[in-house]
């Protein structure tokens, strides 16, 4: 009898015994499961936060060509109201001679175009205007670049933009100097400097309101009030774009730093 219970016991001892390891290799399996599961589940959201930032960044640069082409359509309207202006002012200060003076500013800007274009060839063989045209190019490149940028603040960008700006211009300061310092050139300036003060001397006679009144410049003014408008709205569209993409790139960052911690967590838990 005592041989039975000892034998009972002995088999109730090691049924007890035998599933202690096998719970802690299950239980251990799933603690596995769940932390590849939480790797996956970060890998997932790193990617997702990579194809957001990833589209916010495309509709940030279309944002940016729209606002570009908004700001072209402006500048030509200027453009032509300019021009519908002088119009309205040669008709009507005809009987004071404003066509004339027109013609004659005209005349001596052709010259000097012309006289100033050897300058400028000149001008453009030097090593030093080269250099500075090369200099521009690349200016042209890092400002295309800056504008699809969401990094720092406005008044960040807009100190950028004005050096940019200033090494673009960089190549036309010099020829502008180089003209200007021509003999030949310097007395042509002269002559359109005083034909230009004729000019705005007689403009003054003009009434502003008989301009505004010309059914061209009218219609003009009203499509550059329209341009304007589409040109706030465009830059207003690529400011929201800049703070999307500055906020994928902040849930980038995060994703990957989730990613990290899960795998960190992961590798120690393999071990």
């Amino acid at each position: 009898m005592q041989r039975i219970f000892k034998r009972v016991a002995m088999l109730l001892a090691f049924s007890l015994c035998v599933p202690v390891p096998l719970a802690m290799a299950q239980t251990k399996q799933r603690q596995e499961q769940r932390q590849n599961q939480k790797v996956r589940e970060a890998e997932q959201e790193l990617a997702a936060s990579k194809k957001k930032w990833t589209d916010t960044q495309r509709s940030l640069r279309d944002t940016v060509k729209g606002w570009i082409a908004r700001q072209d359509l402006l500048i030509e309207a200027k453009k032509d109201l300019r021009k519908a202006e002088s119009e309205a002012e040669k008709k009507l200060g005809k009987d004071i001679g404003l066509p004339d003076v027109y013609q004659r500013t005209d005349t001596l800007r052709e010259q000097l175009d012309h006289e100033s274009q050897p300058v400028r060839d000149a001008l453009r063989k030097e090593e030093r205007w080269q250099k500075a045209s090369v200099d521009a190019q690349s200016a042209k490149v890092e400002r295309d670049a800056l504008l699809e940028q969401s990094e720092g603040s406005d008044s960040e960008r807009q100190s950028k933009m004005d050096s940019l700006s200033a090494r673009i211009a960089r190549p036309s300061e010099m020829e502008m100097a180089a003209v200007a310092a021509d003999p030949k050139c310097a007395i042509l300036q002269k002559e359109l400097d005083a034909a230009l003060g004729e000019l705005a001397a007689l403009r003054k006679q003009i009434d502003p309101d008989r301009i505004a009144q010309d059914p061209a410049v009218s219609k003009l003014r009203k499509s550059i009030v329209e341009r304007q408008k589409e040109a706030m709205e465009a830059e207003r569209k690529v400011n929201s774009s800049r703070k999307a993409v500055a906020s994928a790139s902040r849930s980038v960052a995060e994703a990957q730093l989730r990613l990290a911690k899960a795998k960190q967590l992961d590798k120690r838990n393999g071990k």
